[in-house]
């Protein structure tokens, strides 16, 4: 039976990143910069929802004016659990751009 509820919630989670995969190629071009970052909040935090992972934000960021937020973040789930919080960029170490997937 766990098996069949694990299998259930991984068939989610695929579906869940081939529909952000094809809003992305197919929905994203016709949108505006505001549209397309809250389409990413929202997918983020259904994908978090997806995962059973409940996202708890303590504090506000400013409303106006360049933030720089610094993150060490220690998993994947960190970079989704900042998107879902609300709009940021990321900026990476220039050696993944040898990494395979990306």
């Amino acid at each position: 039976m766990r098996s069949l509820l694990a299998i259930g919630k991984l068939a989610r989670v695929a579906l869940h990143l081939l529909h952000g995969l094809l809003v992305v190629y197919i929905i994203f071009p016709k949108l505006t910069q505001p549209q397309k970052n809250k389409r990413i909040e929202v997918w983020a935090g259904a994908l978090l929802a997806e995962l059973a992972i409940k996202l708890i934000v303590n504090g506000k960021p400013p409303k106006t004016g360049p933030v720089l937020l610094v993150s060490n973040h220690i998993s994947w789930l960190d970079i989704l659990v900042i998107h879902a919080a609300g709009h940021c960029r990321f900026v990476s170490k220039a050696d993944i751009k040898h990494w395979p997937v990306l």
